[in-house]
């Protein structure tokens, strides 16, 4: 059985497992989608974030799904709940070039 540490994660045995989302923003002030990674330090920071973004996005059960919303409003959603947020442009090619995916 599983616990949360009070440093956030919840551990099972030897694995801790950190909670969180990556959710794409397009805002008017992006030049092209943003993937934003937010990990969140307890289950109960998890769910409140999740209900959130389910008034903000079509599907909150895909893998990643566009936020509508403003990237300044999410940044103060996360800045309130979160534990890190981890923001990265991943260009398509990437997933093209054999060499960087150990193929």
């Amino acid at each position: 059985m599983g616990y949360e540490l009070r440093e956030g994660g919840i551990r099972f045995n030897s694995l801790t497992l950190i909670l969180g989302t990556e959710i794409e923003i397009y805002d008017e002030n992006c030049h092209g989608p943003l993937h934003v990674l937010v990990y969140l330090p307890h289950l109960a920071k998890m769910k409140h974030f999740s209900v959130w973004l389910k008034h903000r996005m079509k599907n909150v059960t895909l893998s990643s799904q566009r936020i509508y919303e403003k990237a300044a409003v999410i940044q103060e959603k996360t800045r309130e709940l979160a534990l890190y947020l981890l923001m990265y442009l991943l260009p398509l090619r990437v997933f093209m070039v054999r060499g960087f995916i150990g193929l």
